[in-house]
């Protein structure tokens, strides 16, 4: 899309326009919209508009309250979609379940915060925790399996 270019381009020349979270929310959108609902396949298998529609709007949901305990019901609520829709337009639009996407963005969140110099004297526990990671036994393996690396060996090279 025309947007999404302008995007790319005002991106790459001003790398910190890309840091305003409206613009952030507004090419995600864009681009999904660009890869799922501007495909060249057959109407009957473009992603439903409103499924999709549900699942970004959950996902700016888990966004927007990532250190508080987030449910699949929860995110149903909010959005007022059942169960099965929310769970099929994840799977559409992002590739994995609600509770998959979930563990990822918290992956994703620590580690910006375990990169950040700032935050040498803490703890990934304490960082972890406040993120709303539950399962702190699977958080190592967890992280190195999509990032190569365990959080402990984020946390140093940030520190040196």
């Amino acid at each position: 899309s025309a947007l999404l270019r302008e995007y790319l381009y005002l991106g790459y020349e001003n790398p910190a326009y890309l840091n305003d979270p409206a613009i952030q929310d507004s090419a995600v959108d864009e681009m999904l919209d660009a890869v799922f609902l501007n495909s060249r396949l057959p109407a009957c298998q473009r992603v439903p508009r409103q499924r999709h529609q549900l699942a970004r709007k959950a996902a700016r949901y888990l966004k927007d309250n990532i250190g508080q305990e987030i449910s699949l019901r929860a995110m149903c609520e909010y959005t007022g979609a059942s169960e099965r829709s929310l769970r099929q337009g994840f799977l559409e639009c992002f590739g994995a379940t609600p509770k998959t996407f979930i563990r990822r963005v918290r992956l994703f969140q620590l580690r910006d915060t375990l990169k950040d110099p700032a935050n040498e004297h803490s703890t990934i526990t304490a960082h972890a925790l406040q993120l709303g990671v539950a399962h702190l036994g699977r958080l190592s393996s967890e992280y190195k399996a999509l990032f190569g690396e365990l959080p402990s060996e984020t946390l140093h090279r940030a520190r040196t």
